[in-house]
């Protein structure tokens, strides 16, 4: 019974601070047709996340990794022990300049 108050409490805050997040489905599909049109590489890229705990340390690290939809490979990536958004940004204008995309 607490549990589902604490949900219901943090339902309406969310939605009172309209940050809840819409649950479409559709979106996957609809990139999935996308990459089924990409017919060479540098038309559409991706990024992915990844998060590894190191036990004797007791730390995370962060994998960001960029890949080519294109082909599936992985154009480029940075491990650190953060990931903020000028990591981001520093990893992709990288590699727009690498590959000379504009």
């Amino acid at each position: 019974m607490f549990l589902e108050n604490q949900q219901k409490k943090v339902y309406r805050l969310c939605k009172e601070l309209d940050i809840l997040r819409s649950h479409n489905k559709l979106k996957k599909h609809h990139l999935r047709k996308l990459a089924k049109k990409i017919t060479n590489s540098n038309l559409l890229w991706e990024m992915d996340l990844k998060s590894i705990y190191i036990k004797g340390i007791d730390k995370f690290i962060f994998q960001l990794s960029l890949i080519d939809v294109f082909d599936r490979n992985i154009i480029s990536y940075q491990l650190g022990l953060s990931c903020k958004a000028k990591d981001t940004a520093r990893v992709l204008k990288t590699d727009l300049a690498k590959r000379k995309v504009n």
